[in-house]
């Protein structure tokens, strides 16, 4: 992957552009879950930030794609950061303030310059990397946000409790900048934008609904990512409810969990290159299989080491999936509509990934962690089972 880096410069900017405003989104998180329960002592607050951040982008996300389809990608990604950084310091004025509406409607502006950012990046990615490097660019990205996880949640709780949370998003702020100068430097040949951008943006959409039903991989791709999106739920929310309250722990055991996480996607990350392109898309299948059963193991879990090994083992498959769902659609989806592609595939999950935090969240409270176990590794079966069958004998490739 080092050689990738070397070989293609524009990517390597991309890298390093994605890399620092993962990290500066990591103290962002810590330091707004420290404000809002500072100023509010509520838990519904807190729920209230994470889904003004959350319902603007999963709404916002698919009316983007003819935009992003449209718009170079460079400008459209390093204003986007600009955006965010003024954003992230209006959260300063929020905390020395006192004022939680500045809080939710800061939430809310971030989680739509995401939606668009996101997408954009993904689209671009493909415009620069080669085909045969599709899956060793997205396995690097995985492996980065699993190193920057462990670093930037613990950076951002450090300096939040010890310092203060204007620092933290001073450094969100300074993160997005720095993201914005990388993207700046880069330059790559866009291609021009289809015959089709100049239709009317309703026909803009339902090219791209077109394109997506009628592309069995990309389609077999977006629903199985709809699935694994439903497992976000007891991701997010089982490892705090183990750490601190089955195992006992505290800060520590949550800790643990999280490190371990972190790892799992790290050695996700060097194990894919490693694959033979032919095997890709058994292994994007078994993924899920294996995410299965080690999430319900994660659930079940009594003890701390047996919590760290399901949670690590679980995301090894989880950065697989990941890393290729992004390879196939940047591979399989027309490349004059990836935009609208990567808006719906990203707002589909989002919405997904929102809803099964909040059920998830109330199925525990009411029942223990252990009763989402089954239901999760039954989603996760069928997510897996799915991608088979609806790509049997279908030319998946991430080479040329």
């Amino acid at each position: 992957m080092r050689s990738l880096l070397r070989r293609n410069a524009v990517f390597k900017n991309l890298w390093l552009a994605q890399a620092g405003s993962w990290f500066g989104d990591y103290f962002n998180n810590v330091a707004l879950a420290a404000v809002t329960l500072s100023l509010t002592g509520s838990a519904a607050a807190m729920g209230l930030v994470l889904l003004c951040r959350g319902v603007p982008a999963f709404v916002a996300g698919p009316l983007w794609g003819p935009a992003i389809d449209r718009w170079p990608k460079r400008a459209v990604l390093y204003t986007t950061d600009l955006v965010r950084t003024a954003i992230a310091l209006s959260f300063i004025l929020a905390y020395d303030q006192r004022q939680m509406w500045i809080l939710y409607v800061g939430s809310a502006l971030l989680g739509t310059c995401s939606s668009l950012f996101q997408p954009a990046r993904q689209a671009a990615v493909r415009q620069v990397v080669p085909v045969d490097d599709l899956v060793p660019a997205n396995a690097l990205g995985t492996g980065t946000a699993g190193f920057v996880a462990v670093l930037g949640a613990a950076g951002g709780g450090l300096v939040s409790t010890l310092v203060s949370p204007d620092i933290a998003f001073v450094v969100n702020a300074a993160s997005y900048l720095w993201s914005a100068g990388w993207i700046f430097a880069a330059t790559w040949r866009e291609a021009a934008p289809h015959p089709g951008a100049r239709a009317g943006y309703l026909a803009q959409l339902t090219a791209g609904a077109r394109a997506l039903a009628g592309q069995r991989v990309v389609l077999a791709v977006v629903v199985a990512s709809m699935g694994f999106a439903l497992t976000s739920g007891p991701y997010f929310v089982a490892p705090p409810v183990l750490g601190d309250l089955v195992y006992g722990m505290g800060g520590l055991g949550i800790g643990l969990l999280f490190a371990a996480d972190g790892l799992g996607f790290i050695v996700s990350s060097a194990l894919l290159r490693r694959v033979p392109p032919s095997r890709l898309r058994s292994v994007y299948g078994g993924s899920y299989f294996v995410q299965a059963v080690f999430l319900c193991l994660l659930c079940l879990s009594t003890r701390i080491w047996e919590g760290m090994a399901a949670i690590f083992i679980s995301q090894v498959a989880a950065g697989a999936i990941l890393s290729l769902t992004a390879a196939f659609l940047q591979r399989h989806a027309p490349q004059d509509v990836q935009g609208r592609v990567f808006a719906v595939q990203s707002a589909a999950s989002g919405a997904l990934g929102q809803a099964s935090i909040a059920v998830s969240g109330l199925v525990m409270a009411r029942y223990g962690v252990a009763a989402v176990g089954l239901p999760v590794a039954l989603v996760c079966l069928a997510a897996g089972t799915l991608w088979l069958r609806l790509t049997a004998g279908e030319p998946v490739a991430v080479a040329a």
